[in-house]
């Protein structure tokens, strides 16, 4: 008679006992076997399964529970049932689905039961709902199996609504994933099921590009996500998109990314040292945004004694610099920091290099509100191409961004053909080894969120 213990449907996979525990929890519980009646075996998801060759005992035990206590000197204790082992099913479509986004609000809040129930709409739940674990810390994902026999594919962005204890309902959208699934791609708006071939193409193209800029490419870009549509296959750079990122980001980036073989530095920065110009006092924004600037310098002067031409781009009139008077005259103020910057390397009498430090900024009638932003933040593709087309006029002959063997578009959708990453250092300071919450400049101010942050969403009442 075959019998089965079922941790999983208790407990999660690193809480489930060891087959030695396991032993000692069943000689306690159950009544003492003859030497060779009784076979126990370890399955897979927390389940044992146990072999009784005495029919009378079998029965015996069949209901029983055993009690078990998940964590040492605690009196939390869980009745796990012994059960008949049902033999093996065929499944139609099984699946080991993957599903993330769990780290994030409201996520976060529902329960494995609930989860269950919503997918059980796509098939058979084989093994429930669990988290997964790394070591002993939960990761912000979810595993299950599933049959997917109703004939529906579970949506690669699955959204799901939900109601707790507290009684407000919440919704969000989770990413699934699993082997063969089928999923709508927005690259050329068709179904697939593997790679998108068109995707595929692209990288191609991408190896390609790379191969034909090796030797000639002297460009290294470095900003904020103004950069972000910038396609560095068409252009005889590397790019790098820094969402969110100040000025002091810029600086630390720069220890991140190979200049080695670059003879042309662009760096783009300081509309985001703007978020939060309204929500301190004049004197301690100036103060950390002042040390933000100096270390730009000294970075700037460090590339151009390496024999490197460094080429800062100031901050555009976008309608976030627009906003109060303070953020208006900030952008001032740094557009003149940044100028100065450009006017001492000039000025100095010992040149230790041979290259150069050059500000660059167009004039705010240059910029038509209509047609030069996307948003209140960035640049459209239209004066991104018209800042590029400056770059190329003000670069050397011989190091210029086009190329006539680079065929792409100059722009394309954001992040798309460029690296994008976020911020290394505090958001408030830029300092790296602390954050914005144990910032000595927050304290007793107030401050807005940082570019890309996402706040809760807010609660409806079912």
């Amino acid at each position: 008679m075959e019998l089965m213990i079922d941790f999983s449907q208790h407990l999660p996979k690193h809480m489930i006992p060891p087959y030695r525990k396991m032993v000692s929890l069943l000689t306690q519980t159950v009544p003492e076997f003859t030497r060779g009646s009784a076979m126990l075996t370890q399955g897979r998801n927390g389940q044992f399964h146990l072999k009784v060759y005495d029919k009378i005992k079998g029965n015996q035990l069949l209901g029983r529970k055993i009690d078990y206590f998940p964590e040492e000197g605690k009196n939390h204790m869980i009745p796990i049932l012994i059960q008949e082992n049902k033999p093996s099913q065929r499944y139609k479509n099984p699946k080991n689905i993957t599903m993330v986004g769990f780290d994030r609000y409201p996520a976060n809040q529902i329960e494995n039961a609930q989860l269950d129930d919503i997918l059980k709409h796509h098939g058979l739940i084989i093994n429930r709902t669990e988290d997964i674990y790394s070591e002993v810390f939960l990761t912000g994902k979810k595993k299950v199996r599933m049959d997917l026999c109703n004939g529906s594919e579970i949506p690669r962005n699955l959204h799901i609504e939900f109601t707790n204890q507290d009684g407000y309902k919440r919704s969000a959208t989770i990413r699934t994933y699993y082997y063969d699934q089928p999923y709508f791609c927005n690259r050329c708006s068709l179904t697939h099921v593997t790679k998108c071939p068109k995707l595929l193409e692209d990288q191609e193209i991408k190896v390609r590009m790379n191969e034909q800029k090796k030797d000639k490419q002297q460009i290294t870009m470095v900003g904020d996500s103004n950069f972000r549509c910038i396609n560095e296959n068409s252009i005889m750079a590397s790019v790098t998109s820094i969402t969110g990122g100040k000025i002091g980001h810029i600086c630390n980036q720069i220890n991140y990314v190979d200049v080695s073989k670059s003879s042309n530095i662009v760096l783009s920065s300081g509309q985001n040292c703007l978020n939060d110009a309204d929500t301190f006092s004049k004197d301690d924004w100036e103060k950390k945004t002042n040390a933000e600037i100096d270390r730009y310098e000294k970075l700037a002067k460090k590339l151009k004694n390496e024999g490197k031409n460094v080429f800062i781009l100031g901050i555009p009139p976008t309608p976030i610099t627009q906003m109060s008077k303070e953020t208006t005259s900030a952008r001032t103020w740094i557009n003149k920091k940044l100028s100065q910057i450009s006017q001492r390397s000039m000025q100095e009498k010992k040149n230790t290099g041979k290259g150069i430090i050059s500000y660059i900024c167009e004039e705010d009638g240059n910029y038509n509100e209509t047609t030069d932003f996307t948003d209140e933040r960035h640049l459209s593709e239209l004066a991104v191409n018209r800042m590029l087309s400056t770059l190329n006029n003000i670069l050397p002959n011989g190091q210029k961004l086009y190329d006539p063997s680079l065929t792409d578009k100059p722009t394309g959708k954001p992040y798309r053909a460029c690296y994008g990453t976020y911020p290394v250092g505090c958001q408030v300071c830029t300092s790296v080894g602390h954050n914005e919450l144990t910032c000595s400049y927050v304290v007793g101010n107030k401050r807005n969120l940082s570019t890309g942050s996402e706040s809760d969403s807010k609660k409806t009442k079912k």
